[in-house]
């Protein structure tokens, strides 16, 4: 299916699962019933303590163990999934999930943050916002999602290991990332707008006044790849009626590669602007930077005019 972001195989085996309590009770049911207590302890690698705790839900196990029983006790793969609740990393908060993950308008959003802000740290993702809004609505997003609450300052927000998993599972690369390219999966353009929206207020959208014009750019690792991507973004923003005219390019810039996509028409980035942004601060330099064109272009006529 087009919707579907990622199942519980995508999922990597060291992560921390929380199942249902009919789920997680039969299933140990089962896999007891098959090799017995002490020697399920023995097979999982974990004491007979840290099983009893399982049993009663005090504990979580990792996917890995839960996978492992499945298969001892021929416990159907669908039924695991769908009684999986919410995932944990080895440290942070439970994020709340339903397997098989389905997109949603607002996960579709969040992902436009990570792949336009986002930085990998150890085995986070850091959001790198420019404006308290920002922070705001990505916070908002966030809880709404998975009932997580992320630690945020007014310029960065630090998504939990439980989170920042998800994405990467789905194969969703981060800001410094891109330069290797990304083809954008079906499920994200199943909802353009809200990825377009989250993107376009992240990192990889600037601008540059002394030129009058908005420009996405990324370092270039495989310049066809980066290319390819910034072409499908324009291709993302013609399907809702934003007329991107102009084609990624490479520049380089101290040694370094980037490809660049360049916005000058006035119209479109007025439809950029219709568009949404959450951050108020990039909205408001743009709106500046429309009036600077507007008013450029009434001069001009003017100055003609007089001639």
């Amino acid at each position: 299916m087009r919707s579907i972001v990622l199942r519980l195989v995508d999922l990597p085996r060291d992560i921390y699962v929380k199942l249902d309590d009919t789920t997680r009770s039969e299933l140990l049911r089962r896999a007891t019933r098959v090799l017995g207590r002490a020697r399920l302890s023995k097979e999982l690698g974990i004491t007979l303590r840290m099983l009893r705790n399982a049993e009663s839900g005090v504990a979580l196990l990792k996917l890995g163990m839960w996978l492992k029983m499945a298969e001892i006790a021929h416990y159907p793969l669908e039924k695991l999934e769908a009684g999986v609740i919410a995932i944990r990393g080895r440290k942070g908060p439970d994020a709340r999930i339903e397997l098989p993950l389905k997109a949603t308008p607002e996960f579709v959003e969040m992902t436009g943050y990570v792949v336009s802000s986002g930085v990998k740290v150890k085995k986070y993702i850091v959001l790198l916002c420019d404006s308290p809004s920002l922070v705001e609505r990505i916070a908002d997003l966030a809880f709404n999602l998975w009932g997580v609450k992320l630690w945020s300052s007014e310029k960065r927000v630090i998504l939990p290991l439980s989170v920042s998993v998800i994405f990467e599972a789905a194969g969703v690369p981060t800001s410094t990332e891109l330069g290797w390219g990304w083809e954008i999966p079906p499920w994200v353009k199943m909802y353009p707008k809200d990825f377009l929206r989250g993107f376009q207020s992240g990192c990889r959208l600037k601008i540059i006044a002394s030129r009058g014009s908005l420009r996405f750019y990324i370092k270039a690792h495989n310049h066809r790849r980066a290319s390819s991507f910034l072409e499908s973004i324009a291709s993302l923003y013609r399907e809702l009626g934003v007329n991107i005219m102009s084609s990624p390019r490479i520049i380089s810039v101290k040694d370094n590669y980037y490809c660049v996509l360049d916005i000058y028409r006035r119209d479109t980035i007025e439809e950029m602007l219709k568009l949404g942004f959450t951050s108020n601060e990039k909205a408001e330099m743009v709106k500046e930077l429309l009036l600077e064109k507007i008013l450029a272009a009434r001069f001009s006529r003017h100055s003609s005019f007089n001639r």
